[in-house]
């Protein structure tokens, strides 16, 4: 055997690995910590020759991974990275061969359709810690990711006139801004008043980890009763947004979604909407007061003593972000030179604000 072919063969599957996280660190992709875990769980088969893994073997990783309680999803991830990994191997010339690498097919079954009911709201709220519950009462009426909270500084994300949050980059690429009114204006607020370091949301001064959020999260969630994760805030805003009557345009660009395919799919209809809708129905349809009264009687009860966006306060910031979003839509049809400018898009939008006013 020559020496090039005995190189080849002594490459090993961690090796391969190594160029996938030096390729997400050279292109910046903001998934690299997923990727790191993704690439964990591989240990199997990272001290194995590379070009000595065969079909077989992926097979078998998949059925353990299995039985370990992973979903098809994650394990769909981990075989990306691998199969990227041989990827760039074969680029590179460190192997002549790699296995074929089949990923489940999972279509649209393993989406995620949770959301928060007022009930689940009021339930939780109480019991979560007082960092997490002003991220989540944050989240719950703008529908920002988790991530995103925690990476908000004072310095680089708040404008105090007009009270503003604003983020240059996020998870689908775009910078976004949010006017900070009725709710959303009290909890920055809140988090200024009792601020400890330099970042808007935190845990003791501390920068917030996912780790010890999602611990502390399952923990309340058990107290609660409710199976709900942090993400399920983005789907329930979507919602309230869509039946507050914010047009698809402007609820993506508040959320921050990029395709009109991702606000569809948040687009979760639940027994409650059924109902509003048959009450509409049956008030164009001129039905009687007495039934008309007795419909919509089914199913209210009392909500608790904590406010949630179904107040007029909140309906009212609800409507205040909606205008407000629908102006920045049109200053970005002036082109990218002018999106970018953020001092004269916030002196505009405060004029804006107050003709509105």
């Amino acid at each position: 055997m020559s020496d090039a072919m005995m190189r080849r063969t002594e490459v090993k599957v961690g090796v391969l690995l190594q160029l996938v996280i030096g390729d997400y660190i050279e292109h910046e992709q903001k998934s690299l910590a997923t990727l790191i875990v993704n690439i964990k769980h591989l240990k199997p088969l990272a001290d194995r020759s590379a070009e000595r893994v065969k079909s077989h073997d992926i097979e078998q990783y998949k059925t353990e991974r299995r039985k370990e309680g992973a979903s098809l999803q994650t394990i769909n991830l981990e075989l990306a990275a691998l199969s990227r990994a041989y990827s760039l191997g074969m680029r590179q010339g460190l192997i002549r061969s790699r296995p074929q690498v089949v990923k489940y097919s999972v279509g649209k079954k393993n989406r995620r359709k949770g959301f928060f009911e007022r009930s689940d709201y009021a339930a939780l709220l109480p019991r979560l810690l007082p960092y997490q519950r002003q991220c989540f009462r944050f989240s719950y009426i703008c529908g920002w990711r988790e991530g995103e909270l925690f990476k908000l500084t004072w310095a680089e994300n708040y404008l105090a006139d007009p009270p503003t949050i604003q983020i240059f980059d996020s998870k689908n690429g775009d910078g976004r801004v949010l006017p900070l009114f009725g709710e959303l204006g009290e909890i920055i607020e809140e988090q200024r008043q009792a601020q400890q370091g330099p970042f808007i949301f935190h845990y003791e001064g501390k920068p917030l980890n996912r780790t010890t959020f999602n611990k502390h999260w399952r923990r309340a969630c058990n107290e609660a009763n409710v199976r709900r994760y942090f993400h399920d805030t983005r789907r329930t805003a979507s919602r309230n947004f869509r039946n507050a009557g914010v047009d698809q345009a402007e609820r993506m660009l508040i959320i921050g979604h990029k395709t009109p395919d991702m606000d569809l799919r948040y687009g979760i209809v639940n027994q409650e909407d059924i109902r509003q809708s048959l009450m509409k129905l049956q008030r164009s349809s001129r039905v009687s007061p007495t039934a008309s009264q007795t419909i919509e009687n089914v199913g209210n009860g009392g909500e608790g003593g904590i406010r949630t966006p179904g107040s007029s306060q909140e309906e009212h910031t609800i409507s205040s972000l909606a205008y407000t979003s629908k102006f920045f839509l049109f200053l970005q049809k002036f082109g990218r030179a002018l999106r970018n400018s953020c001092t004269l898009r916030f002196t505009i939008v405060c004029i804006f604000i107050e003709r509105m006013k």
